[in-house]
């Protein structure tokens, strides 16, 4: 939906408003906006058709003046600060306090140019003013030419693309508008048809050229271009034969070179930062209630958790003793099983140490007690057991528990009676050496 589908547009000239609707012109005695200019306008703004709240104001020249300018890069409201400062220097119309809207525009080859439009500062305050009284809301104030470049537009929808110009004429001069790729990119003014060959070198054969305006203006125009190798569009329908009210109609569609005053800047200014603050007030509070939220929500599961370990809490406890058991015979289980695997398998500890000892030899006791063995017998001599004891695999610390005791029974041969001890080692069963 365009501008113009939910703002009234008009034009307002030094002695005459235009409205969109059907190009109805209303006489007024607005000048340059004092003398009762305010009054004058908001009378005939009460006077128009009840409609959209919203209205939209095309400055017919020469109360808007527009032109490209050549200024470093600067921030939007600095540039047109700066404009407004130094006016006279830019614009050649300008007398007294001067209000400017400005736009950077990319023009052919990729350039960059700045166009800017100034309107006395009386002037834009009136029409915010007027507006007010007329219990209507300003939309925007732009020059004409920026209305026109929408109209433009609207007519020829390739002029959106690409290097375009539009001349509009009307029955004191005529404006070329230069175009590219939809923006307003340089303004110049013409007098009469007469001009034509200044426009032709202008435009040049190749790039389009509408022209908007009277019927009969546009014809005269039209045929002079033609006279100059230059072939010019003229707008169909009657909508495009009045330059004024295509300015009123399409004033809503300008999308730069809004001009405003220092007051609506710092209302503007103010709104933005009341509505930041709401949002932000309201951001603030919607992340409280959000931490509510969570903070309630981490209540109820750790509730809900709670509850579930008290009623699995028996089972777990139960669970937990049993596994304790379990534990516990395991290790036991584990501890036998290591003993079992690093005790000493006697009866081979027996037949190690028996098979060790030498053939007069005989045993008459064998005792273990932990990893000690304890052995008692006789034999004719008892000083080489020791020996042959000692060279048994296993078998350490080989020594004597009791003294040695020599016996002969009568008709026999003297023996002697022997006590060993020994220690059984942990490398594994011993087993008998060489003798």
């Amino acid at each position: 939906m365009s501008a113009t589908d939910r703002v009234m547009g008009v034009a307002l000239g030094h002695d005459v408003l235009v409205s969109a609707e059907g190009g109805r012109r209303m006489p007024l005695a607005f000048e340059s906006g004092a003398n009762g200019a305010r009054e004058s306008l908001a009378e005939a703004l009460r006077a128009m058709p009840a409609g959209a709240p919203a209205v939209a104001v095309a400055l017919l020249p020469p109360l808007a003046e527009v032109r490209s300018i050549t200024l470093p890069p600067l921030a939007d409201d600095e540039r047109d600060r700066f404009l407004a400062r130094n006016a006279a220097r830019y614009f050649l119309g300008a007398r007294g306090a001067q209000e400017v809207g400005s736009a950077v525009m990319t023009g052919g080859g990729g350039a960059s140019v700045t166009m800017a439009a100034a309107a006395a500062q009386a002037v834009i305050t009136a029409v915010e003013l007027a507006v007010a009284d007329a219990g209507r809301r300003l939309w925007q104030t732009v020059p004409a030419e920026a209305a026109w470049v929408a109209a433009a537009i609207a007519a020829w929808p390739a002029f959106a693309k690409g290097t375009a110009h539009v001349l509009v004429v009307r029955e004191a001069r005529a404006e070329l508008l230069a175009m590219f790729d939809g923006a307003l990119t340089g303004v110049r003014r013409f007098r009469t048809d007469a001009d034509a060959a200044h426009v032709a070198r202008v435009v040049g054969r190749d790039a389009p050229l509408g022209i908007l305006g009277a019927p009969m203006l546009a014809t005269a125009w039209r045929g002079a271009l033609a006279g100059q190798g230059v072939t010019a569009r003229l707008a169909d329908g009657p909508a495009a034969a009045d330059a004024d009210a295509l300015a009123a109609r399409h004033a809503g569609d300008a999308l730069v070179l809004a001009i405003r005053s220092d007051a609506a800047r710092e209302s503007d200014r103010r709104a933005v930062r009341s509505s930041a603050w709401r949002t932000t007030a309201a951001a603030a509070a919607l992340l409280v209630i959000a931490a509510l939220v969570h903070a309630l929500g981490i209540r109820r599961e750790l509730a809900s958790v709670r509850a579930e370990r008290a009623a699995i809490r028996p089972q777990v406890e139960a669970t937990l003793a049993g596994r304790t058991s379990v534990d516990a015979v395991y290790r036991d289980v584990s501890a036998l099983a290591a003993a079992a695997a690093n005790a000493p398998r006697w009866s081979q500890v027996l037949a190690a140490v028996t098979g060790g000892l030498r053939d007069d030899a005989s045993l008459t006791a064998f005792r273990a007690r932990g990893d000690s063995i304890f052995i008692d017998g006789v034999a004719e001599r008892a000083a080489p057991l020791f020996d042959d004891l000692a060279r048994v695999a296993g078998v350490s610390g080989v020594r004597a528990t009791a003294p040695v005791r020599r016996e002969a029974a009568e008709g026999e041969q003297p023996v002697e009676h022997f006590a060993i001890g020994a220690r059984v080692g942990s490398g594994g069963t011993p087993k008998a050496g060489a003798r």
